[in-house]
C-alpha cells in the first residue's frame, strides 16, 4: 500500500466527496480517479475505503515490476541525457 499524506484542505475536499473523483496535476496530467476518495487521518482512522475507477483512468497501469525497475533506474547513477541531448545524437547517427 502507497501512502500519501494530504494538507489538511484537500483532506477536507476528499472526505466530503460523494462521487468519483479525479487526481491530477497543476499542468492537468491525469493521475487516476477513485470512487468513493478515501482519506486515512494522521492518527489513523479511516473514514473510507477507495477503490480505483479503471473504466476512466487515461494513464498506463504499471505492473509492481514496472515500478519498481524505474525506481530502479531512478536511483542509479547514470549517466543520464536530456532530450535534446539524445536527439543530436541520433542526428549525428544519420549524418555518419
Amino acid at each position: 500500500m502507497t501512502t500519501v499524506a494530504v494538507p489538511a484542505t484537500l483532506a477536507e475536499l476528499l472526505e466530503k466527496a460523494n462521487g468519483p473523483v479525479s487526481l491530477v496535476t497543476e499542468q492537468g496530467r491525469l493521475l487516476g480517479s477513485f470512487s468513493p476518495a478515501a482519506v486515512h487521518h494522521a492518527d489513523g482512522s479511516i473514514t473510507g475505503s477507495a477503490k480505483a475507477d479503471t473504466s476512466t483512468q487515461k494513464e498506463p497501469h504499471f505492473t509492481p515490476e514496472e515500478v519498481a525497475e524505474a525506481v530502479r533506474r531512478i536511483d542509479s547513477l547514470g549517466p543520464w541525457y536530456t532530450t535534446k541531448e539524445v536527439l543530436e545524437h541520433l542526428k549525428s547517427l544519420d549524418q555518419a
